[in-house]
């Protein structure tokens, strides 16, 4: 009796879980669906990119946003990395992805009859 408790009680914690990542939950700083998305900038399901995709200050940012993540990638694989340079192209990631949401609220500001497209 007590095994089927333990397994009935496993399934159902597991059903939970999976349907709570499934609405956007727990999924951590991933890309895309769920609230949250893209790297935590707040807004949900990649939506702000696709509403921003044509703005040239956003892809610009995006881009150097990219080759700082892949300057830390590089950093990280040597045996004793320059931790000083790590710090200062978090900083610099920061700063942009800063940059791009105070860009996408001044748009969210002079658009205020903006509506997000109907995904679900």
């Amino acid at each position: 009796m007590k095994k089927v408790l333990t397994i009935g009680a496993l399934v159902l914690s597991i059903g939970g879980f999976a349907a709570a990542r499934g609405m956007g939950y727990g999924g951590g700083m991933g890309y895309g669906g769920g609230h949250g998305g893209c790297g935590g900038m707040g807004y949900g399901g990649g939506h702000h990119y696709q509403m921003m995709a044509n703005n040239p200050d956003i892809q610009k940012s995006w881009i150097t946003i990219e080759e700082k993540r892949l300057d830390v990638k590089k950093e990280m694989i040597k045996t004793s990395p320059d931790w000083k340079k790590i710090e200062k192209l978090n900083t610099d990631i920061a700063t942009e992805q800063a940059k791009m949401r105070t860009a996408m609220e001044k748009y969210m500001r002079e658009n205020p009859n903006f509506t997000y497209p109907n995904t679900r």
